[in-house]
């Protein structure tokens, strides 16, 4: 499949984006083809791009001695990455191919052109990753709440 701008309005990092932006942003992206078995990211690598899933399908999991936790499955339109590119830090998952997969990558020098480009534009995208990392938070606390694990923390802190 051959992404395009009509394709990026599909996709949540760029969600209010205006065909003009959407086209613009477009130019800064690169498309990458990943065969599949192969990891994109990994656990514990340095890496700070952001990536986005065009066609094909990605697992996402955590390494333990005990083995693998899966943590979940990537799809067309779905995006990963946005942690290490607003920390600068180390991957916090390994990301693998199920299948042969398009992804488009946003690496930091492009986020800092299209700042340079257009503010408001910038400014839409980081507003947008932050809702993605929100939401993903709250799917976790959902857990915790779940399992009642924050219930025990509540009670740990009570008894102190």
């Amino acid at each position: 499949m051959n992404a395009s701008w009509e394709q990026l309005e599909k996709i949540s990092i760029f969600e209010g984006l205006k065909e003009s932006e959407l086209n613009e942003v477009f130019l800064f992206l690169d498309k990458l083809s990943i065969n599949k078995g192969n990891s994109i990211v990994r656990e514990g690598e340095e890496g700070n791009d952001v990536y986005i899933v065009i066609s094909g399908y990605a697992q996402v999991f955590k390494s333990k001695p005990e083995g693998n936790i899966f943590l979940s499955k990537l799809g067309p339109n779905d995006c990963f990455g946005e942690m290490a590119l607003l920390e600068t830090t180390t991957r916090s998952a390994t990301v693998e191919a199920l299948e042969d997969m398009v992804l488009l990558r946003l690496p930091p020098s492009a986020l800092q052109k299209i700042k340079n480009w257009q503010e408001s534009t910038y400014s839409k995208i980081i507003f947008n990753i932050a809702k993605i990392v929100s939401s993903r938070l709250r799917a976790i606390d959902e857990l915790y709440a779940e399992f009642g694990l924050v219930k025990g923390i509540i009670t740990n802190l009570e008894a102190s």
